[in-house]
């Protein structure tokens, strides 16, 4: 039906009536499964849906819905501003939010969308199934924080511990409420916390403790970042085949080929977040936007590109190279043609992050230089500079080998859009990886520590899925031949290490030689618009992966070592003031900032923000002095706990038992934890 008033109207009432059977069930099982879908939906889609009908739906649905996140995330960004210049509660947030929303439903009552379409409407529903069984796989796998992952490895906590300071904290008169350390330490690249909030508002619409955001929501997450891939592809190949090709790539390259799931479970944390959810809407945006010429797309484009330079800042760099990328190869490959849509898409990216980044400049100093030693798997020096190996860019098994393989055969469709991305792309984060000198430039810009993230942010989805579009021109013949291209891969590649730095470099040399053999008379044998024989090939190449993926699948419920006991973590919750500040031993430091909306005065150093590198590590000394130094005087300690104006001490007594200073109060004890109130005198 033109319009479609009855499946809006039913798509507005669905989020706040899955809330309300959540709410009313018991917060487990399949009640807290309601309670995050409802409330993720009212936080990260519904607001967004309602400003893009109001301003007229994009033609499919995988792009409305990118849109829709994309403008959901600059209206919270708005909110959470007005909130910390008036130092509100997280409350507060949610009527901003609700008035937004109630003003754009009545704008969107009076907008016409345009009609739907059969096929792509069959093919999203059918990637809401496989969206399905993928949340359901994520929901069994769920059990713990921190012990599937180790101690000190586990970004969870650090994400955790910031939401729950946002839901838990009282007034958030600043964006340093988040801060883990005593002081006023902001972390450049959470400067802002939009994500965090998110979760924040998602927790407190759901009535649950963030730890289950943070647990559960990638379950929940995971259909929508099927159906971002797709939008991404349906964009750029014109067709929902390709759409359904591109999501079956980023799925066997980020989730199958990586024990089942991959980053999939990363989707609650500000990095799985940005890459397998703004990053493919992104993406869809600026296509949508070159093919159609939409400005509400454009529009949509920069609030998604602004919200993502706001919760990964370093993302948008890689977004923005291979685009970059694109632009020169389709203005090689075709004549100029698309060059100024293109470019508009491109400033649509770096004209509001590079606003975020004016802004952001005064944070960038506070971190300090980090040695690389744990990078030295990741680079090498030669003797022009660093870059990265070329070995460890094909980490990931027999389906990233693949898809390196699948780059060269773009030139078989040299005037197509799909292949100038994907050859466009891998040009420009080719030479930015494996040339020294722009290597090593590239890094001193972002950090070593991002700049190895690089490879992750080839187009080699979408080399994947212009090698199924390929295929499926020979029909049945072309689905064997994908078929025995991924069992032949895994077979060959069984580990992740695959060590095929041939294949990075047949890529490379393909993508930037091919373009410049071809840019006289580019070949273009892939005329036709996908069809289903391309969805089929490109099942039938990922059907392997996943078998292989899936294989080892096992439940992340080991216990953590070094977790809280729950009579710790219950005094903390009811002793202990919000923002108060807590000492402990670094890896208990950690999980007490995770579990209680409190500040520490050192956390492992993967996990923490500091302003000099100084600072830190004698946050780290002054700690080990405090609990394992048998030398120190109570004197001593007593000196440790002024310097940092310690309130509580917890002291794990597998850890030590130091001699504790005077005026020291216990306020909980079990058989591992003890919990200690600092007198005034000792924290003047």
């Amino acid at each position: 039906m033109q319009g479609w008033p009855r499946l809006w109207l039913a798509f507005c009432g669905a989020p706040p009536l899955l809330l309300l059977v959540g709410r009313l069930l018991p917060p487990e099982g399949p009640g807290l499964a309601l309670r995050l879908a409802g409330a993720a939906a009212c936080v990260l889609l519904l607001p967004g849906a309602l400003v893009v009908r109001s301003l007229g739906a994009p033609r499919s649905l995988g792009v409305a819905l990118a849109a829709a996140l994309g403008w959901s995330l600059a209206l919270l960004f708005a909110s959470f501003a007005v909130v910390f210049a008036l130092a509100g509660t997280l409350g507060l947030a949610v009527g901003l939010l609700g008035g937004t929303m109630l003003a754009a439903f009545v704008l969107s009552l009076r907008a016409v969308a345009p009609a739907l379409d059969r096929a792509e409407t069959r093919a999203v529903l059918a990637l809401l199934v496989a969206g399905a069984v993928l949340a359901g796989a994520l929901w069994w796998a769920t059990g713990t924080i921190g012990g599937s992952l180790g101690p000190t490895v586990s970004d969870a906590l650090f994400h955790l511990a910031r939401v729950r300071k946002l839901d838990e904290g009282g007034s958030l008169g600043s964006i340093a409420v988040v801060n883990e350390l005593s002081g006023e330490h902001v972390h450049p690249g959470y400067a802002f916390p939009l994500w965090h909030g998110a979760l924040a508002l998602v927790a407190r619409l759901a009535g649950v403790d963030p730890t289950l955001v943070v647990l559960y929501l990638p379950a929940i997450l995971a259909p929508l970042a099927v159906l971002l891939a797709y939008a991404a592809g349906t964009a750029l190949f014109r067709s929902w085949a390709g759409g359904v090709a591109a999501a079956a790539g980023q799925l066997a390259l980020f989730a199958f080929a990586r024990d089942g799931t991959g980053w999939l479970q990363f989707l609650a944390q500000p990095g799985g977040a940005a890459r397998l959810l703004l990053i493919p809407g992104l993406l869809a945006l600026i296509f949508a936007y070159v093919a159609e010429g939409r400005l509400a797309l454009l529009g949509a484009a920069a609030a998604s590109a602004f919200a993502l330079a706001v919760i990964h800042p370093t993302y948008v760099v890689f977004v923005a190279l291979p685009l970059g990328g694109y632009v020169l190869a389709r203005a090689v490959l075709s004549d100029g043609a698309d060059t100024r849509p293109l470019l508009a898409g491109l400033a649509a990216v770096l004209v509001p992050s590079g606003l975020f980044f004016a802004w952001l400049a005064q944070f960038v100093g506070d971190t300090g230089g980090r040695p690389p030693v744990r990078f030295t798997q990741q680079v090498e020096e030669l003797s022009s500079g660093l870059q990265l190996r070329p070995e460890q860019m094909a980490w990931g098994g027999g389906v990233k080998v693949a898809a390196f393989l699948a780059v060269p055969l773009a030139l078989l469709a040299g005037r197509r859009r799909w292949a100038a991305y994907v050859l466009g792309g891998t040009a420009a984060l080719a030479v930015t990886a494996l040339v020294p000198p722009v290597f090593e430039r590239f890094s001193d810009a972002l950090t070593l520590s991002q700049a190895v993230r690089l490879a992750s942010f080839l187009p080699l989805p979408f080399a994947l899925a212009g090698a199924a579009v390929l295929a499926g021109r020979a029909r049945a013949l072309g689905i064997v031949a994908a078929l025995a291209a991924g069992i032949g891969c895994e077979l060959a590649y069984r580990h992740q290490v695959t060590g095929a730095a041939w294949a990075v470099w047949l890529a490379a040399v393909a993508a930037t030689g091919g373009l410049a053999l071809f840019a006289l008379r580019p070949l273009s044998l892939d005329g036709d618009v996908p069809g289903r024989w391309a969805a089929l090939a490109a099942a039938a190449f990922t059907l392997p992966v996943a078998i292989t993926g899936f294989a080892g699948y096992e439940r992340w419920d080991k216990p953590d070592p070094y977790g809280l006991s729950p009579g710790l973590t219950r005094a903390l919750d009811e002793d202990v003031r919000p923002l108060a500040t807590v000492l402990a031993p670094s890896v208990t430091s950690y999980r007490v900032a995770a579990y209680a909306p409190v500040r520490v005065v050192v956390a492992p150093p993967g996990h923490v923000a500091f302003n000099t590198e100084s600072d830190y590590r004698e946050r780290l000394r002054a700690a080990h002095r405090f609990f394992l130094e048998r030398s120190s005087t109570p004197a001593q300690r007593a000196g440790i706990l002024r310097r940092y104006q310690v309130e509580w001490v917890v002291v794990d007594k597998t850890r030590g038992r130091p001699a504790l200073p005077p005026g020291l109060t216990l306020e909980y004890g079990d058989e591992r934890y003890a919990l200690y109130r600092v007198g005034r005198e000792e924290q003047a």
